[in-house]
């Protein structure tokens, strides 16, 4: 397969029409559900709120275990959910946690969200069973069990953020001949994106070089911009879900 690359800049977005037709009042802006997890990461999951605010989705609710209820009791659009005794979420949080997912246009997975068994499954047996679009933000898959089919073969809308070394993972676990390396030329990682977006629906969304990559199906776009969160990228995905690839590149902007 033949390389189909664009490339934006902030002044040249790569798909103008996307960008034309978000939404402009917050009642057709979407419903996003952010699920935070431990005690140590509540900045991390506080900033990619704050981003999914600044962002314009319309109605956005938290949902945290219930062992930082002390911490957070005072702060607007939390709920919470029953937590394990090392404080992350537990096996009893999966209904609420289906409930309040339910509600939403998407979820976005911010955050370490704890690092045991009852988590790890809790978690798998969620993003197995939910049908809608959903973020995995890239400090998110620390929590899950070892292997990365799990996230490439979700049936529904799918956002994979990763950092460098992530993506290097994914790419060995699936075959990739080309070795992602710091030093990788721009055509060879092109090829990687490219290798690894063949055996997956979702979107992936990466950076390299200062610049943000987005791949899906073939397609790459390069973001000549130096940062990206994933919050932002929610709020784009659940405001254009029928054009997920476009929303995600135009979220980089």
């Amino acid at each position: 397969m033949g390389i189909d690359k664009n490339t934006q800049t902030p002044d040249n977005p790569a798909f103008p029409d996307v960008v034309w037709a978000r939404p402009e009042t917050a009642h057709g802006a979407g419903k996003l559900l952010i699920v935070g997890g431990g005690g140590g990461d509540l900045g991390h999951v506080s900033a990619l709120f704050s981003h999914a605010e600044t962002a314009g989705a319309g109605t956005i609710r938290l949902l945290l275990p219930d062992s930082l209820r002390k911490l957070t009791k005072d702060l607007p659009h939390i709920e919470y959910a029953p937590s394990t005794p090392s404080g992350s979420f537990g096996q009893k949080a999966l209904t609420e946690l289906q409930d309040i997912a339910h509600w939403s246009d998407g979820v976005l997975l911010a955050g370490d969200l704890g690092k045991n068994s009852e988590t790890s499954l809790l978690l798998e047996k969620f993003i197995t069973k939910y049908p809608g679009i959903m973020v995995f933000d890239q400090d998110a898959y620390q929590s899950f069990a070892s292997g990365w089919s799990k996230f490439l073969n979700r049936p529904s809308s799918t956002v994979l953020c990763l950092n460098f070394d992530q993506l290097r993972s994914l790419a060995i676990e699936l075959g990739s001949t080309i070795a992602i390396t710091n030093d990788i030329t721009i055509r060879n990682f092109h090829q990687a994106l490219i290798f690894i977006s063949q055996h997956t629906e979702a979107v992936l969304l990466t950076s390299h070089n200062d610049s943000q990559w987005a791949v899906s199906r073939g397609a790459v776009c390069e973001s000549r911009t130096p940062t990206s969160s994933s919050g932002k990228t929610a709020a784009w995905a659940i405001q254009q879900p029928h054009k997920l690839y476009e929303a995600v590149v135009s979220s980089l902007l």
